[in-house]
């Protein structure tokens, strides 16, 4: 598909329906079906729609078209103007004159692209939530059949196997691996269980039976993080405040549970010590995709470029990795009406998540895990969308 700036004309190139293509690709669409699809789309845009010619000669999937032709025949009859592609495996510079090829652009669109889709539409909130209720209610499902289940296989079979990713079922210590994909560990003497399930939104739940003591306490802190940072969310605030927000209230619960013996706050959040129990980032924009896109990434780790507030040895071997890396970008931009991004406040509580920050943070005897044994068997997340 193309689309002219200038005369606000968008030209669709479709297929022909063939024999051979529809027993390989299936029917595809008739320009009378491909124009209403693309006025419901394009409402304001004008429309051109032309077919393309098969290549007989190769397989039924490698059809000519005249999009080439019409985009050269453009940049002639429009001079020193550009071309704009939206990724580099789609531009046609090799079927193009060389005079014509500094024309190209494959940078910028996309660019514009991630920039305009930060701020959604009232038919893609829509879908949102429409996405949110079948989530909701697979979520309810399994929470409703948890106290007769055995195993994490069991949940994953009374949620929604068709999702925009695989169901993850995590009981106990298994809660706590973020992208856990096995869901077949036994739920029995499991104080917790979190399946997450998505149609284009998450909301995990927990639950399987009455929590212990231990896994109340937990998630209580994990509700004050997540309550909290979503009363300060909405227009003109920085994901990076709301984090610093969330990193404060789980060393504070931490201290309380006797996992971090207390100490001055302000020290232990540049220690890097909520790293080892808060490993990622407070959550990320969300609409047509699980992470969506946005000119400006708010997670440093996908820049790589970001500093955090940690103070650390030079000689520090962990000093220019990713997990010391500030958890949202500094200079991105601050939300705006019409913005969806996830809450996803978390404790992860295991001994293996924390042996390794014991010798590079300071400080190293604020961890307490003999003592406090009977909280390192699980985790506890809330993942909401806004």
């Amino acid at each position: 598909m193309t689309y002219d700036i200038e005369q606000g004309l968008s030209t669709l190139y479709i297929a022909p329906i063939t024999a051979q293509g529809v027993i390989w690709f299936g029917r595809g669409s008739t320009l009378e079906e491909a124009e209403d699809r693309l006025v419901k789309c394009f409402p304001r845009f004008s429309r051109r729609l032309m077919a393309s010619e098969p290549d007989m000669t190769s397989m039924p999937s490698k059809f000519t078209t005249s999009m080439p032709t019409d985009i050269e025949h453009w940049l002639v009859a429009h001079h020193q103007k550009k071309v704009y592609v939206l990724r580099e495996s789609q531009n046609m510079k090799g079927l193009l004159p060389d005079f014509l090829k500094p024309n190209y652009d494959t940078h910028s669109l996309l660019l514009a692209l991630d920039a305009s889709r930060v701020i959604k539409g009232d038919d893609e909130i829509d879908l949102i939530r429409r996405a949110i209720k079948v989530s909701s209610l697979a979520h309810r499902t399994v929470v409703h059949h948890i106290t007769s289940m055995e195993s994490e296989a069991e949940v994953h079979a009374h949620g929604a196997d068709w999702q925009a990713y695989p169901p993850i079922v995590a009981s106990g210590a298994n809660a706590s691996i973020l992208h856990y994909t096995d869901n077949n560990g036994s739920l029995k003497g499991k104080d917790n269980a979190d399946p997450e399930v998505f149609a284009q939104s998450h909301i995990p739940a927990c639950g399987n039976g009455w929590p212990s003591k231990e896994v109340a306490e937990t998630y209580a802190i994990v509700e004050e993080m997540q309550e909290r940072c979503i009363a300060m969310l909405g227009p003109g605030v920085r994901y990076l405040d709301a984090f610093y927000l969330a990193d404060r209230i789980a060393i504070e619960g931490l201290m309380r549970l006797g996992i971090l013996r207390k100490g001055n706050i302000e020290k232990l959040l540049r220690s890097a010590v909520s790293k080892a129990f808060f490993p990622h980032g407070l959550g990320h924009h969300m609409g047509l995709d699980v992470h969506d896109v946005s000119a400006k990434p708010i997670l440093s780790f996908c820049g790589g470029e970001e500093q955090s507030m940690i103070e650390f040895s030079e000689k520090s071997p962990l000093r220019l990795t990713n997990e010391f890396m500030a958890p949202c970008t500094s200079d991105a931009a601050p939300w705006q009406p019409g913005t969806v991004i996830t809450r996803e406040a978390d404790l992860e509580l295991q001994l293996s998540l924390v042996t390794p920050w014991k010798q590079y943070t300071y400080p190293t005897q604020k961890f307490r895990s003999s003592s406090t044994k009977r909280y390192w068997n699980g985790t506890c997340m809330l993942e909401e969308s806004e």
